[in-house]
């Protein structure tokens, strides 16, 4: 009897997993899952953030749906890598994105949560709400900026995301309430960067440096009962391919490769805020991580780190 697959898109989010999925979706027989986090420090800091009673009924769904199913995602793995599923053959696969196009994204996805934040800010500086939109570039490039002024005191973005609401508070000159939301971006920034070390390396095992790299940024390693292949977002469509191509998938190829938030409402706000902040070479230098090392995009941003000064490692 032929084994049957088993694929889990095990990913940050924002890298094209949807469009991965769908297209493994149709190969005969398989099974696909969609997942951010399998580990167990993050099922278990949900499930105490799903218990808090302080947070929003719409947080809560989210929360507490994406926990219920994270968590049979899970098992079923552990439970294969137990034998407890001999026919099965699984595959996890794992995207790295360039850090600050990444964050720009998520920012665009999850706008409608920010939204909240972003007019109290606009509302403590004096900025008038209305329907013309000029007051949410404002708070996107205020934001930003912010991000980018941390950097400048702290070094990398890691180190920038882990300054209290004090720090935070007295560098930027700004009331508590802009410190916090400034601090909840900076995490925002600093996610990719260590994604895979405080979230695939503890479920997985694997450390990125493991890893066999196949082909130009594609990389692959052996679970028990199974393979895990990490490609980089900007080389997907060529490194897809030949990542089926070594799973013996002949013929499979990504049915699309689309970015579904440059449409969405704020989208060109947020890139010109991206784009044209003072603090762009800031942002970059601090960007220079271990992640970015590893993945090739520290290079891409040598230049803006030049001048500014060495930053310490994440």
């Amino acid at each position: 009897m032929a084994r049957k697959r088993l694929f889990v898109v095990y990913q940050m989010g924002k890298v094209a997993s949807v469009s991965i999925a769908e297209t493994l979706a149709t190969v005969d027989g398989a099974e696909v899952e969609h997942c951010h986090y399998l580990s167990r420090g993050r099922i278990e800091g949900n499930l105490t953030k799903a218990l808090n009673a302080g947070i929003s009924p719409e947080t809560y769904w989210q929360t507490s749906r994406g926990l219920l199913k994270n968590l049979d995602v899970h098992r079923r793995i552990r439970r294969i890598q137990a034998g407890g599923e001999a026919d099965i053959e699984l595959f996890l696969i794992s995207v790295a994105r360039e850090p600050l196009a990444w964050a720009r994204s998520v920012l665009v996805q999850n706008l409608v949560e920010h939204e909240p934040d972003l007019q109290r800010m606009c509302a403590a500086h004096g900025v008038v709400i209305d329907g013309h939109g000029e007051w949410l570039e404002w708070a996107i490039t205020r934001i930003v900026d912010n991000v980018g002024r941390l950097c400048e005191a702290a070094g990398t973005i890691v180190e920038a995301a882990g300054l209290d609401k004090t720090c935070i508070r007295d560098a930027l000159a700004c009331d508590p309430d802009e410190a916090l939301f400034t601090r909840r971006m900076a995490g925002i920034f600093r996610r990719p960067h260590v994604w895979f070390s405080e979230e695939f390396l503890p479920f997985t095992g694997l450390a990125l440096e493991a890893l066999d790299e196949i082909a130009p940024q594609l990389r692959f390693g052996r679970l028990a009962s199974g393979s895990v292949y990490v490609i980089r977002y900007e080389d997907l469509p060529e490194c897809f391919d030949t990542m089926t191509s070594h799973m013996g998938l002949e013929g499979v190829r990504l049915t699309r490769f689309s970015n579904v938030s440059h449409d969405k409402r704020g989208a060109e706000v947020a890139s010109r805020a991206f784009a044209q902040t003072p603090h762009r070479g800031v942002l970059e230098a601090a960007s220079v991580t271990a992640y970015t090392r590893f993945f090739g995009y520290a290079a891409q941003a040598h230049g803006a780190a030049v001048g500014i000064g060495e930053r310490r490692q994440a």
